[in-house]
Parts: C-alpha cells; sequence; structure tokens
C-alpha cells in the first residue's frame, strides 16, 4: 500500500461506503439492463462511449453545512457518501484503488487512463497525488452512483452525467456554526473557516485554473441562511427523479 496510513475509523468509513457503492451499482446495473432499448439501455449494453452512473458532487464554504447535506442526501438516495477525507486516503491507497478498478471492463479501463491523461495534461505535480484523486473519483462514478463531498469533484466529472452542487452561507453564519460544534471561540472560528476557505479556494485554483465560486461551475447554489438541510435535500430528491437520476 502506497501513501500514508489510515486510521481504524477511517478504514471502517470506506469500507461502508464501498460497500454501499456496491450494492448501489448493483442496482442501477440491472436496472439498465432491463431498460427498453435507448439511452438507458445503449449504456448498459456498452453502446456508445462510457458514461458515468448518476452522481451528485457537493463544493461548499466551510460552515455552510455542505456536510449535513450530503450525509442526509446519502441516506435518503442509498448512495455512498465519499467526502474529502475518505477520497483523500482512498487516492493513497493501492489496495483500496484496486478495487474499485476490478468492477470496470478493458473498455472503462482505457477510458479511464485517457481521461486521467486529459485533466493532467500540462501540469508538473509536485507528486503523483492528483493523479491519483482524479483516477480514483473516475472510477467511483463509473461504477456506481454516488455522493461527492468536496476535493473539486464537479470539476473532474464528465458534466452531463450528473448533478452539481454548491452549499454557501454568510460568513457570520458560518463562523457561528463552527463556534458551536467546536471548542474555538469567535475569533478563532472565524480565523479557522478564512483558512480553510482559503485552502479550497488554493486547490481549485492550483488544479483547475478557475475560481471556486464561479457560479457556472455548478447546477445548483444552496443558500443555507435562507434553506435548512431537509428543504436541501428534498429540492436535490426532485431533481434527481425528473432527471432519471432515481427512480
Amino acid at each position: 500500500m502506497s501513501g500514508k496510513m489510515h486510521t481504524t475509523e477511517t478504514d471502517r468509513v470506506i469500507e461502508r461506503q464501498l460497500r454501499n457503492w456496491e450494492l448501489s451499482r448493483a442496482q442501477r446495473v440491472s436496472e439498465l439492463m432491463s431498460a427498453p432499448l435507448g439511452a438507458a439501455g445503449e449504456r448498459a449494453r456498452g453502446g456508445g462511449p462510457p458514461r458515468m452512473m448518476p452522481y451528485v458532487t457537493i463544493s461548499r464554504q466551510m460552515g455552510a453545512g455542505g456536510t449535513d447535506i450530503a450525509r442526509r442526501l446519502s441516506e435518503r438516495t442509498g448512495w455512498a457518501l465519499f467526502d474529502h477525507e475518505i477520497l483523500e486516503a482512498m487516492a493513497g491507497d493501492d489496495r483500496v484503488r484496486r478495487r474499485i478498478y476490478e468492477r470496470l471492463d478493458e473498455r472503462d479501463a482505457d477510458w479511464l487512463g485517457a481521461m486521467v491523461e486529459n485533466l493532467v495534461q500540462g501540469r508538473v505535480p509536485a507528486d503523483d497525488y492528483f493523479p491519483r484523486l482524479t483516477r480514483t473519483i473516475l472510477g467511483i462514478a463509473r461504477g456506481g452512483s454516488a455522493v461527492f463531498l468536496g476535493r473539486a469533484a464537479d470539476l473532474i466529472l464528465p458534466r452531463d452525467d450528473g448533478l452539481r452542487v454548491r452549499v454557501v452561507a454568510p460568513l457570520e453564519q458560518r463562523v457561528e456554526r463552527v463556534a458551536g460544534r467546536t471548542h474555538l471561540n469567535v475569533a478563532e472560528a472565524r480565523a479557522e473557516v478564512e483558512r480553510v476557505d482559503r485552502q479550497r479556494i488554493e486547490f481549485v485554483r492550483r488544479h483547475f485554473r478557475c475560481d471556486a465560486d464561479c457560479a457556472t461551475r455548478v447546477d445548483m447554489i444552496i443558500n443555507t441562511a435562507a434553506v435548512t438541510v431537509e428543504e436541501a435535500v428534498e429540492a436535490l430528491v426532485v431533481i434527481m427523479r425528473k432527471r432519471g437520476m432515481l427512480t
């Protein structure tokens, strides 16, 4: 295994989410195989270029509630949730990535290699983290439906196959939430929120050369100062059903 070792708890979370991913994949493949010939039927039977399974990506400002929305949406849909920590760990674990790749056929593997090469073309990373992260996210989305939280998954995955969401809230509200959930005072919480926001902005700028807060980056922006977690999840489920992402 390459990369840093996971904690036992992280290993358990990865295993649970991979099982959920494998179950959702099996269910989706069964649905597609039983569908009449057409877009869905051709996808299941191998016609046309490889496509992603339906997915949702959630990017967020720190303290805006994106994690709560992602977790609740995962529970509602039964889709596996792959958050920042899980994706980081999986990108550094050859064993886990092999488990994903084993679910893909040769045609998928060729496509995956071409996608990764296209995304990393012209970049000179200090290490191979970004290509490994990219391959992990693409492999997950090709193999089964999932909810992705963070790591700019929306900028890695093909746009037409999923729903891209950004969760925002006013700074003062986000600082208050972080202070309420941690042992930090208000000043410390503000510094932490601003630090993490800067890190996320820099990650997107460095790897994708775009503005993390660009509105056209996503399909939907949720302001949790005006919308509750449950309202947000309900709206997402409605959109997903209308798009045929959920049955």
